[in-house]
């Protein structure tokens, strides 16, 4: 499914790496013997390895609450995620109550898309972000939506609200839950989204596809 959702401009994204080849070009040091070239080759390597840390800090937030919501024992030993266990716990549960929650459910999908979800219960399915801004006004995006209609879809649980649960890197404990309106339009988007990665791949994914074997 992602390398479904990459044929689509990802607005926020796209600031977010501009923002960042910015910032490199204004605080590493100018070297003298430098030439233009030479310039723009460390601002990309600079920006890169900011982005490469982003990552895996995400990667890390997200594998401490698969284990949290999977009850695995370790999870005791992450003290320094447990402000954010607690925020997000809390937050799920005033907005849907209690509930047996799945983490990181794989699944394929027979129009030929398959992904892993975070965390979802029959009712609502949850993708968690992880972000350095500031979530006063974060909000999600197109692609936020899309992904959500299409795990609905993909799961079988098509009357699932769907949200994205934003996590702060550099507030720890502080999260935010926006829940997605009507996402049938976005399902729709997906859908061509889908169609046109199976064309320019020239492979027809889905269940029945003249590519199955």
């Amino acid at each position: 499914m992602t390398e479904v959702l990459k044929v689509a401009d990802k607005p926020g994204l796209n600031r977010w790496l501009i923002d960042q080849h910015i910032m490199a070009a204004l605080t590493i040091p100018k070297e003298e013997a430098w030439n233009d070239h030479e310039l723009i080759s460390k601002v990309r390597q600079d920006a890169n390895e900011q982005s490469k840390q982003a990552r895996e800090k995400g990667s890390e937030v997200h594998d401490s609450l698969e284990r949290y919501f999977s009850n695995d024992p370790s999870t005791y030993d992450l003290v320094e995620y447990s402000d954010i266990f607690h925020a997000i716990n809390g937050v799920l549960l005033g907005e849907f109550g209690g509930r047996d929650w799945i983490a990181e459910r794989s699944f394929s999908s027979p129009p030929g898309y398959g992904g892993k979800c975070d965390l979802h219960c029959p009712i609502a399915i949850i993708d968690f972000k992880t972000t350095e801004k500031p979530l006063d006004g974060i909000k999600c995006y197109d692609e936020h939506l899309m992904q959500g209609a299409a795990y609905k879809h993909g799961l079988g649980f098509p009357d699932a609200v769907t949200g994205n649960i934003f996590i702060s890197t550099k507030n720890i404990g502080e999260v935010r839950l926006i829940l997605h309106e009507d996402t049938s339009r976005h399902w729709e988007m997906f859908q061509c989204l889908l169609k046109y990665w199976q064309l320019s791949k020239n492979y027809d994914s889905s269940y029945g596809g003249k590519n199955e074997r």
